[in-house]
């Protein structure tokens, strides 16, 4: 399924403040946070793997993303960025973002949360957040409640592994998250890994794998730019 809301992740990203300095820029804000999400989607976890790719695809990605330079920017220059980053923003644009696909397909979307911490995530004082000794679970669908049986509301609830299965896992072992020690942008780059698994779930077909729907966004690039409105 690919939701046609999916063509305004490029007006989304788009939306975010540049935090940086006017003075000293050489490469856009938005176009090197389009960089690293789309490589997310690819299942490209780590920044420098980033850079080869769209060092490779250049020729293709550099104008859509609004890059001047001949080559794409250097891993420090992505990690400075996405330093500047204000979470709360990104979570907002990200949030605005999935309501747009609840809304287009509400009938058959729902989203299950609980509580587990990323290592590198970090409260308002700059410390590491320690998982709590107890449990929380949160759910939340968009189905009405007087579309749902209350046993229907039960299975929801006992298939709350889902989460655990389809999400922390994936995250864990396909993106390598809990090897990541990001210094200045472990937050945002835990929200980034977030977004893009919640698109590549809009996107998976119910006959391919979402290792599958990862190659297409890989090697179908102007597809990949096309489909996400660039």
């Amino acid at each position: 399924m690919s939701p046609r809301s999916l063509c305004a992740l490029a007006a989304t990203i788009e939306s975010l403040p540049d935090p940086r300095s006017k003075q000293g820029v050489s490469h856009p804000y938005h176009g090197m946070l389009a960089l690293v999400l789309i490589g997310l989607l690819a299942n490209m976890p780590y920044v420098a793997e980033i850079r080869r790719w769209a060092k490779k695809h250049w020729h293709i990605l550099k104008e859509p993303l609004k890059f001047k330079r001949k080559k794409p920017p250097v891993e420090t220059t992505f990690f400075r960025a996405l330093a500047k980053t204000t979470v709360d923003d990104l979570q907002k644009a990200v949030a605005g973002f999935i309501q747009l696909i609840l809304v287009e397909d509400h009938d058959s979307i729902s989203a299950a949360v609980d509580g587990k911490v990323a290592k590198q995530m970090k409260n308002a004082d700059g410390d590491p957040l320690e998982p709590d000794t107890s449990e929380t679970r949160f759910f939340m669908t968009s189905i009405d409640p007087s579309q749902m049986t209350p046993a229907e509301l039960l299975q929801k609830i006992r298939d709350h592994w889902q989460v655990e299965n389809c999400l922390h896992w994936t995250k864990d072992r396909w993106w390598d998250e809990d090897k990541h020690y990001l210094k200045w942008s472990g937050n945002v780059f835990v929200t980034l890994t977030n977004w893009a698994l919640s698109i590549l779930k809009v996107m998976q077909s119910p006959d391919e794998s979402i290792r599958a729907t990862a190659d297409d966004v890989r090697y179908e690039t102007k597809e990949t730019l096309r489909r996400f409105g660039w």
